[in-house]
């Protein structure tokens, strides 16, 4: 199956003004954007939209949006905090998370590869760490059972 991978144009919304693309994966994209508010209220945001052509799926609607009130529970430094859901249209998917600036760890990859150095041990542990306490952290979350919801991230 061929996918189109130009930016969609994404769904005018009120609150929200979009700046461009930041990233494009096998189920959406994500779009750096600007929530607005009264009295001035402005902030950065990324909008992950699902891709058109898996909207008309229902089971991946639903997929989709399970994960989102997943994440939305979460509460840890290295897990993105959802902001929230939108459905404009009742056609399109979006998730409204908070935007955190800085290259990601493909790019720190990158850039170190370039330069023909390696990434420093100290770095590489870092980051380990941090995706290994986040993964922890989401795996024994309490859910509204009050038993550990067991999440596990693949990729």
């Amino acid at each position: 199956m061929h996918v189109n991978l130009q930016p969609l144009q994404p769904p005018p919304l009120e609150s929200y003004t979009y700046s461009h693309r930041i990233a494009v994966g096998g189920m959406a994209e994500i779009f750096l954007a600007w929530q607005q508010g009264p009295g001035g209220f402005r902030r950065q945001v990324a909008v992950k939209h699902a891709l058109p052509h898996l909207t008309a799926d229902p089971e991946f609607v639903d997929l989709f949006l399970r994960e989102a009130h997943i994440a939305a529970d979460l509460s840890h430094p290295n897990i993105v905090s959802v902001l929230d859901v939108l459905n404009p249209g009742g056609r399109e998917c979006l998730i409204v998370m908070e935007y955190v600036h800085g290259p990601t760890l493909r790019e720190l990859l990158l850039a170190a590869a370039k330069r023909a150095v390696g990434v420093p041990i100290e770095v590489t542990a870092y980051v380990i760490c941090s995706i290994c306490a986040a993964l922890d952290y989401a795996h024994n979350a309490v859910g509204a059972s009050n038993r550990a919801r067991g999440i596990v991230h693949a990729t």
